[in-house]
């Protein structure tokens, strides 16, 4: 059997053992004095400046836990109670955690209080460590975890090495933006939040992030737990262990359905704004072209219709006279000049009325299917005069029963001007032809003569009032050019299109299109079931 220790040496034994622990020891007699401590005691005494060596022996514990952690606290009021049932035997062992601040640092400490009885005494083993660092991670920890449940945005985090990435943390802020209770959502996929409308390339864009395990921010519809649609603003970012191992994705939800309706409304204001600046500037535009219009229509009164009157007053004033002073040629040739020009002044006053009534809105619309043969005779009738004075050859090769869809009058005033125009600039015996044919739903019409024909630079500016001019006639028949603008207007009114070639001293083609009969049945059609409806 082992001999015990010399008293001196299990002294020694004691002493050691006790210096050799890191955690701060004392311990105290039956009256509370601490009567020895260990080295770790000591190296604390000095770091918090006490000179003495064995700081604190002597003295008793109470009082030192007092100068430690204030007399007034719970924490000393606790220390002093466990002490008071320790050394009567009221209990064994207590442990508590407080905190103990230096000027330079927060420092928490762990107290561990135990009795045991020696030589018929009782004493008590007071142990302090450190926990200064555990208590700051766990305080950090804490304060994550309380500022992550009070945070407006929703956060979740989800276990990448779980099959489904499920959601294994959701804070308040989440669930009361999408109404779920935390029962509801743990352990499922973020993937419960899609609907009907939400974008499956945006959720392409998610999947992508999470297979190539990269971070991502992304705007998409999600729904809440009533059904109602909200705009989420979700930002993804992986969570890597020490090896580098994705382990887990936080993900952040932001409600910013209120931004998108404003940006809906904005967008919603810059088109209506960017429309009526349209219209203003159409309105700006329209206005100059009336303006020119009238500046136009002006010169014209001024200058064009004093022209055939103050030819038909010259004649009138020579005939008014002595006749016998003429031979009866010649008073032929100034009664067919006085003719000419009532002709031509009753030709340029009824222009003048039908496009002041077209620019004022008052000629009217009344589309209906009609004869283009039976149209074309119906302006021959009125223009036969006019052929035979010049013996020109009228051929009219159009099929009797072809059908357009269009304006009885408009279609008859744009047939006169241009076979009236055909016929002022043929020569003597010249050729006139009006022929169509078939393009899809449209019928496409030409009035062709062999006469003077118009230079090419001059084409494009026929139908503008603003660049219109006049030209003279075969027999110098006069003109303003108005007619062919109001044969554009006419045309454009009825769904077609107007335009001319020409070669000079070879001809001209007017063609213009006009809708088909079958295109006028189908719009009539439609019409009719749009009424019943």
């Amino acid at each position: 059997m082992e001999k015990a220790l010399p008293f001196r040496s299990s002294t020694k034994f004691f002493q050691e053992t006790l210096d050799s622990l890191p955690i701060h020891l004392a311990i105290l007699n039956e009256q509370g004095v601490i009567v020895a401590v260990n080295d770790a005691w000591r190296r604390f005494g000095i770091a918090n400046q006490y000179e003495d060596p064995n700081w604190g022996v002597g003295r008793n514990y109470l009082g030192i836990c007092q100068e430690a952690i204030g007399a007034q606290t719970k924490d000393a009021r606790k220390a002093a109670e466990a002490i008071q049932q320790l050394l009567c035997g009221a209990s064994d062992s207590f442990q508590m955690k407080y905190p103990c601040h230096s000027d330079t640092e927060q420092r928490w400490f762990s107290l561990s209080l135990t009795r045991f009885n020696f030589g018929e005494r009782t004493w008590v083993v007071a142990a302090h460590e450190n926990i200064s660092q555990s208590a700051l991670a766990e305080q950090g920890l804490q304060l994550r975890n309380r500022a992550m449940a009070a945070a407006d945005e929703g956060i979740t985090i989800t276990d990448a090495t779980q099959t489904g990435n499920p959601i294994i943390y959701a804070n308040s802020g989440f669930l009361r933006i999408t109404g779920y209770t935390l029962d509801q959502v743990l352990g499922r996929n973020c993937r419960f939040l899609q609907g009907p409308e939400t974008n499956q390339q945006t959720i392409e864009t998610i999947r992508q992030a999470l297979r190539t395990k990269t971070s991502c921010t992304v705007e998409l519809l999600n729904y809440a737990v009533d059904g109602r649609p909200f705009w989420n603003k979700l930002s993804i970012t992986p969570i890597k262990d020490e090896s580098g191992q994705t382990t887990h994705y936080v993900g952040i939800q932001s409600d910013i359905t209120e931004k998108k309706q404003l940006e809906a409304k904005l967008r919603q204001r810059t088109e209506e704004l960017e429309e009526l600046n349209a219209r203003l500037v159409n309105s700006e535009q329209a206005l100059l072209r009336q303006n020119a219009n009238k500046d136009k229509f002006f010169s014209i009164i001024s200058h064009d219709l004093k022209s055939p009157f103050h030819s038909i007053l010259g004649f009138a004033e020579i005939l008014s006279g002595d006749l016998s002073d003429f031979t009866l040629e010649e008073i032929r040739s100034y009664g067919n000049h006085i003719h000419v020009g009532a002709q031509n002044l009753l030709n340029l006053l009824e222009n003048l009325m039908q496009w002041t009534r077209l620019q004022s809105g008052r000629m009217g619309y009344q589309p209906e299917p009609l004869l283009l043969r039976e149209r074309v005779e119906m302006v021959l009738s009125l223009l036969q005069g006019n052929l035979l004075a010049k013996k020109i050859h009228f051929d009219c090769s159009l099929d009797p029963e072809m059908l357009v869809y269009a304006d009885r009058t408009h279609l008859s005033l744009v047939m006169q001007n241009l076979i009236s125009n055909a016929i002022k600039f043929t020569q003597q015996q010249g050729k006139i032809q009006v022929y169509a044919s078939r393009q899809d739903d449209m019928i496409v019409i030409c009035i062709a003569d062999n006469g003077v024909g118009i230079a090419s630079q001059r084409l494009s500016d026929l139908f503008q009032i603003e660049t219109s001019f006049s030209t003279v006639g075969t027999a110098n028949e006069k003109g303003t050019g108005l007619g062919l603008i109001l044969c554009h207007e006419l045309v454009r009114e009825n769904g077609g299109q107007i335009w001319a070639e020409s070669t000079l001293s070879e001809g001209s083609r007017f063609y213009f299109t006009l809708p088909s009969s079958i295109r006028a049945l189908a719009v009539l059609d439609e019409d009719s079931s749009l009424k019943q409806n």
